[in-house]
């Protein structure tokens, strides 16, 4: 891809026996050509004037064309401000407004009147709707959102988000009828329920139990404060159904118990894989993760439990307070 340009450019309509055209500037002249195709195609062009031109004749009859390649937006800006204020051509051009920085598309629009018509009658509808719900404030009655706004110099959106609140702060908010603050109510319930149901899924589980690698934890804070290992990844952990971690558990017994699990390592024996972890310099994770590989490569990795009485018996079962040295 080359260089992109920066540059004034022109659309003609070669249908047009005046020569009308269109003048605009870009840092990226056929891009932004692309977006003036896109919008034409579909319905949505700014210009109604190039939208007609479209609709009447088709993409065919619009030629692009770049007027001057510049070398920075500030000098196409003013190539382009040259020609919408240049008056001897201002009865050619399709452009709704002659000047660069954009903003006003109203003023030389040819719809301006029906335009300026539907603003005013939306506003008015607003007004009406907020006219026909008054609402009581402090035990003052106003005709609604938009009155008690100005009498009390608080923002519309303001009153009407403290009216939906659930929160006591905002008690003394609400619809003079009592069917429209009803409906209000439930949609403030409405809404909390929803915010919970999404919660459940970064809930952190604090205060709740739960038990990794056969470890009994008071809590997924607690868990984080002896792992290292922050909590809301121990949340998706335990929720989740992936085998690498069924290791993770809510707790499903109310007694307080932990299984030590010692570990062999080149046939030495470890009393936990933290242990073995301080001792060998090797992640306590990366060991048990070895432990329970089939790879042959790791085969000097076992639980000393696994093997048979003679070499190590199995360790029982200690109570969480037992023990300070408890595998993590």
């Amino acid at each position: 891809m080359g260089k992109p340009i920066i540059g004034v450019y022109k659309i003609t309509n070669t249908l047009c026996p005046e020569g009308k055209y269109y003048i605009g500037y870009s840092c990226n002249v056929k891009q932004r050509w692309q977006k003036h195709k896109y919008k034409l195609k579909t319905g949505k062009h700014i210009n109604i004037y190039l939208q007609n031109v479209y609709n009447k004749y088709g993409a065919d009859c619009l030629k692009y064309e770049i007027l001057h390649e510049c070398e920075t937006k500030e000098e196409a800006q003013e190539y382009e401000t040259s020609y919408l204020q240049d008056l001897t051509i201002r009865d050619k051009l399709y452009n709704l407004l002659y000047d660069s920085i954009g903003g006003d598309t109203i003023t030389h629009h040819p719809n301006r009147e029906q335009i300026i018509e539907k603003i005013k009658a939306k506003r008015k509808l607003q007004t009406n709707y907020r006219k026909d719900a008054p609402i009581v404030i402090d035990g003052v009655n106003y005709s609604g959102i938009t009155e008690a706004g100005k009498i009390l110099n608080i923002l519309s959106r303001t009153i009407n988000t403290r009216i939906y609140s659930s929160s006591p702060t905002f008690i003394n908010y609400h619809f003079l009828d009592e069917k429209k603050q009803k409906e209000a109510e439930e949609k403030c319930r409405i809404r909390i329920e929803n915010r919970k149901e999404n919660n459940k899924k970064f809930s952190t589980g604090r205060g709740v139990p739960i038990i990794i690698d056969t470890i009994y934890y008071e809590s997924m804070r607690e868990a984080e404060k002896v792992l290292g290992v922050d909590r809301c990844i121990i949340s998706k952990r335990v929720k989740s159904e992936e085998l690498q971690y069924q290791n993770y558990r809510y707790a499903d017994s109310n007694k307080k118990i932990i299984c030590i699990r010692p570990v062999l390592i080149d046939d030495i024996l470890y009393e936990s894989a933290t242990y073995a972890s301080q001792e060998t310099g090797i992640d306590r994770m990366t060991i048990c993760t070895r432990i329970k590989s089939p790879n042959p490569k790791f085969s000097g990795y076992k639980y000393a439990d696994t093997k048979t009485d003679e070499v190590m018996p199995s360790l029982p079962l200690l109570l969480l307070g037992d023990t300070d040295n408890h595998e993590v």
